[in-house]
């Protein structure tokens, strides 16, 4: 089993440890699939409701593979009832009434995972975890549909493998988004310098390993009021580890990382653009 199966498989274990009830919400799951049915999203079909599990979905003739069923559920995910192929299924009416983080939220509660906590674990919005959620599944079902009888990736135009290559563009780094720098200290800040006069100019600057103290917000000082107007430098920045405006970035340059090893590079990735 490959690495992206791995992440993906263990997501509703993390949501159980976070303190998840096992209620599946049946009543909320027909609420979501009337709407896509009043939406005219799913049509030429029926609801039913599972007599063991108590789970209701949306079953209708499948029109490309006639003689099969598909199986239509609330968290939007679809599946033959034979279990031949299964997928996401979306309704652009469903989800310009659902697209809100609460009713995003209350879509994972119901579905027995606290999304909002494990994205901010993985410091994602809950819009992008969700987003982040789809793609990994799309990632999986294309692995499936692209293995050999040796359990290689096989590019489906030509007869070379090329597991390792997959694997690496399907798991860039959720943190850095591919570059393998860090987020924090990596990107331009608007560094305010005294010119004299109740006045200060900005100059855009990257300083690794550093960001802009929150204090003094990056002058280096306190300030008082001029006499020709405006402000100007008073007392140093009361921040004990402030230089000139600048202190440690919290991300690469401190704790485990304050020898500066590994300044200026993601946590995450270890540099690399890729999960590890």
């Amino acid at each position: 089993m490959s690495n992206l199966k791995l992440i993906y498989l263990i997501l509703p274990l993390i949501a159980l440890f976070s303190g998840c009830n096992n209620h599946h919400n049946n009543s909320s799951d027909e609420m979501i699939l009337n709407n896509a049915i009043d939406a005219g999203c799913l049509t030429n079909g029926k609801l039913i409701k599972d007599p063991a599990t108590g789970e209701v979905y949306y079953q209708k003739p499948s029109v490309k593979q006639p003689g099969k069923t598909i199986d239509y559920f609330a968290d939007m995910t679809y599946k033959f009832t034979d279990g031949s192929e299964s997928g996401r299924w979306k309704c652009d009416a469903l989800s310009n009434n659902i697209g809100s983080d609460m009713q995003l939220e209350n879509i994972c509660q119901i579905h027995n995972k606290d999304c909002k906590k494990i994205g901010a674990e993985m410091d994602m919005s809950l819009e992008e975890y969700h987003q982040w959620q789809d793609k990994q599944i799309e990632a999986i079902n294309w692995e499936d549909a692209n293995t050999n009888a040796e359990g290689d990736i096989v590019d489906p135009n030509s007869n070379t493998s090329t597991y390792e290559s997959i694997e690496n563009q399907r798991q860039e780094c959720y943190n850095c988004k591919g570059t393998g720098k860090c987020r924090k200290c990596c990107q331009s800040s608007k560094k305010p310098y005294y010119i004299g006069d109740g006045r200060y100019n900005e100059r855009p600057e990257i300083n690794l390993g550093y960001v802009l103290c929150s204090s003094c917000y990056g002058r280096g000082h306190t300030q008082r009021s001029a006499q020709s107007g405006g402000w100007e430098p008073d007392n140093d920045c009361y921040t004990s580890n402030c230089q000139d405006g600048w202190v440690q970035c919290d991300e690469c340059n401190r704790g485990y990382n304050s020898d500066g090893k590994d300044i200026g590079i993601c946590k995450s990735c270890k540099g690399t653009g890729y999960m590890q």
